[in-house]
């Protein structure tokens, strides 16, 4: 199976994505190419720090 994975560096989701694709090559699965997109140009290239509600959402979901 081939599988191409859009992921954005910035994004959170896209940590979910990178954890599912590697249980998928460890099982033999897939061949994977990555393909990297802006998900947010907002943010800046060193980050920024994520606090309050959303950072509650996050830790809850990674």
């Amino acid at each position: 199976m081939n599988l191409v994975v859009y992921g954005s560096f910035n994004c959170p989701y896209s940590l979910l994505a990178s954890r599912r694709v590697d249980r998928l090559v460890a099982s033999g699965t897939p061949d994977v190419e990555w393909r990297a997109v802006v998900h947010d140009p907002g943010v800046a290239a060193s980050g920024e720090p994520v606090t309050g509600a959303l950072s509650v959402l996050f830790d809850r979901e990674l």
